[in-house]
């Protein structure tokens, strides 16, 4: 992998962990898949509005919320087609 591509991960995994001190961890603030999505899309409208530096702290923002949805919600297993899909 790139050097961008490891800086884009300590990015995302840093901002996981302000996300947790700010609001509390997963396991203390669990949400539903939908209203993980609801603050994604809310930082997604976010980033639109932004000027590019800013855009880019969002997409950062982004993808920890992603990656927060999918902690909680894992594990994922593979269906016949290749998809993914999340288990009960």
């Amino acid at each position: 992998m790139s050097a961008a591509f490891d800086r884009a991960i300590r990015e995302i995994l840093a901002e996981r962990t302000r996300q947790d001190v700010r609001w509390g961890t997963i396991e203390q603030n669990p949400h539903r898949i939908h209203q993980w999505l609801a603050l994604i899309r809310e930082e997604w409208d976010e980033a639109f509005l932004s000027a590019d530096q800013d855009a880019l702290q969002e997409v950062v923002q982004i993808a920890a919320l992603c990656v927060a949805c999918l902690e909680q919600h894992m594990p994922l297993k593979e269906q016949r087609s290749g998809s993914m899909r999340i288990s009960a």
